[in-house]
C-alpha cells in the first residue's frame, strides 16, 4: 500500500507538472521548442538503429512491448535503409552540449517526416525512449487512436545523477517478486535510476536464518531482481540498519543479548560487531551497487540500556560515530561507499567532524520543504559528499510518506 500511494503521488504530481509545461510527458523535460506541424505515425514508419549493439536491441523491444501495450495491437517496425518520408531513428552522438549529467541526457527532436532521439550513451537513449513513448500514449487517448505528434526539439538532463526511491519492507508487508517487477518499469518510465529496500530484519542470511520472516528477501532475489532492472537502468542500493530500529531482532531470545535499549544494539559489546560483521558480509555481497545505506537513524534512547555506563564514560557522540566508522570499514572490503541517515549527526557537530570522510550523509526529515541545501552544506563543508552537485531538491521528493523516507542522493 506504501508503494502504491507513493506511485501514484508521484504520477499524478509529474502529470500536473507535465500538463502545466504543455510537454504532456514526465517529468517535465530541462528545454522544450515547438515549431509548427506534426508527425503523423502510421504503418509506413520506419525505425533505424544500430542493431549490432545487444543493449540498443533491449531498448527496441521493450519500446515495442509497450507501445503494443498502449495501443492493444502490434506495432510493426521496418529495421533498414531509411526510403520513405517517414522514420524514427536512434544516434549515438558525441556530445549534446547539456549543462551536466550528459551521460543520461538525450535530445528528442519531432519533424514533419521524421524523429530523432539522439544521446551519447545507451541511459540516455532509455530516457529518450520513455519520452517518446508519453507522447505516443498521449495521442493515441486524445486522438482515439490516431497517432500525430507535435513538432518539437526536447533537450532533457537530471539535475541528479542518482534518483533513488526507497520502499519500507520491514515495518509492513513485504512486497513481492512479481509487485516489484511491475513496479519497475513505471519507476524507470519517471526516470527514477535506483531504488532500495529498506531493511531491518527481512534480509535472509545463511550465518542467522532465525532473525527474518519466510517471505524475506534473499541473495538470489535480489540477483534475479537486479538482471530484471537492468535493462530499466535501474541499480539497487543495498540497506540494512545497523545500530537502531533492532527491535524485531532484539526481541528474538537469542539475540537479546546484544540490545543496549530494546531498539538500539549495544556498542560496548564485542559480540555486536562479530554480529554485524557476519551478517553484512552476506548482505553486502548481495548488492552489485556501489553505494549501502547503514541508516542508523532515530538511536535516541542510546545509552539509556545495558550500554549505560560505557556511553557515561566517554559520550554518546563518541560512542556514536566509533559504531558508525567502524560498520563503515566492515563494509570497505566489499566496496561499499557508505550512506547513512544525517539526523543524530545533525544535532551533534562533533559527530559530523569525526565521521569517515568517505561516508554520505543523507538529510532526514519528516518536515516537507522546498529546499534541504540547508542540510546538505554542513555536510559538503566538513569534506564529505563530495563530487557531488546539489541542488535545491524539488518538494515532492523530500517528503516522508507513509512513514518511508524519501530521499535523493546528492
Amino acid at each position: 500500500m506504501k508503494a502504491k500511494l507513493l506511485i501514484s503521488f508521484l504520477l499524478s504530481f509529474f502529470t500536473l507538472s507535465a500538463f502545466a509545461q504543455n510537454t504532456h510527458i514526465l517529468p517535465t523535460p530541462q528545454q522544450v521548442e515547438t515549431t509548427e506541424g506534426q508527425f503523423i505515425w502510421d504503418e509506413s514508419v520506419v525505425l533505424t538503429y544500430d542493431a549490432s549493439d545487444a543493449e540498443i536491441n533491449q531498448i527496441i523491444m521493450l519500446f515495442r512491448n509497450d507501445l503494443d501495450r498502449i495501443s492493444g495491437k502490434q506495432v510493426q517496425f521496418s529495421r533498414g535503409v531509411i526510403k520513405g518520408k517517414h522514420f524514427i531513428e536512434l544516434i549515438k552522438t558525441d556530445h549534446l552540449g547539456v549543462k551536466e549529467n550528459e551521460d543520461q541526457a538525450y535530445r528528442l527532436t519531432v519533424n514533419n517526416n521524421f524523429i530523432r532521439l539522439e544521446a551519447t550513451t545507451n541511459t540516455g537513449l532509455f530516457y529518450a525512449v520513455q519520452s517518446l513513448k508519453q507522447l505516443y500514449r498521449y495521442s493515441f487517448l486524445k486522438n482515439k487512436g490516431e497517432i500525430n505528434i507535435p513538432c518539437m526539439t526536447i533537450t532533457d538532463w537530471p539535475n541528479f545523477k542518482i534518483r533513488a526511491w526507497q520502499d519500507d519492507i520491514s515495518r509492513g508487508p513485504i512486497v513481492s517478486m512479481d509487485y516489484l517487477k511491475r513496479l519497475i518499469p513505471q519507476l524507470a518510465e519517471c526516470k527514477l535510476n535506483a531504488f532500495s529496500l529498506y531493511t531491518e530484519h527481512t534480509f535472509k542470511t545463511k550465518c542467522h536464518p532465525d532473525i527474518a520472516p519466510t517471505d524475506a528477501f534473499t541473495a538470489e532475489e535480489i540477483k534475479e531482481l537486479e538482471d530484471f532492472c537492468k535493462p530499466y537502468h535501474i541499480q539497487i542500493i543495498g540497506n540494512q540498519q545497523c545500530f537502531g530500529h533492532f527491535e524485531e531482532i532484539l526481541c528474538n531470545p537469542f539475540y537479546s543479548h546484544l540490545a543496549d535499549t530494546k531498539w538500539n544494539l549495544n556498542p560496548a559489546k564485542e559480540e555486536t560487531y562479530q554480529f554485524l560483521e557476519d551478517h553484512l558480509r552476506e548482505v553486502a555481497r548481495a548488492y552489485k551497487s556501489p553505494y549501502f545505506n547503514i541508516n542508523c537513524d532515530e538511536t535516541e534512547s542510546l545509552g539509556q540500556g545495558f550500554a549505560k555506563a560505557y556511553v557515561d564514560s566517554i559520550g554518546t557522540e563518541t560512542v556514536y560515530y566509533q559504531h558508525i566508522n567502524r560498520v563503515n570499514r566492515m563494509l570497505r572490503p566489499y566496496r561499499k561507499r557508505v550512506m547513512m541517515w544525517g539526523d543524530i549527526a545533525d544535532q551533534h557537530p562533533e559527530i559530523l567532524d569525526n565521521l569517515d570522510k568517505d561516508i554520505f550523509l543523507i538529510a532526514w526529515s519528516y518536515v516537507g520543504i522546498d529546499s534541504f541545501d540547508n542540510f546538505l552544506q554542513p555536510y559538503v563543508k566538513s569534506g564529505r559528499n563530495q563530487g557531488q552537485h546539489h541542488q535545491p531538491v524539488p518538494r515532492w521528493l523530500q517528503k516522508r510518506c507513509d512513514g518511508c523516507h524519501q530521499h535523493l542522493l546528492g
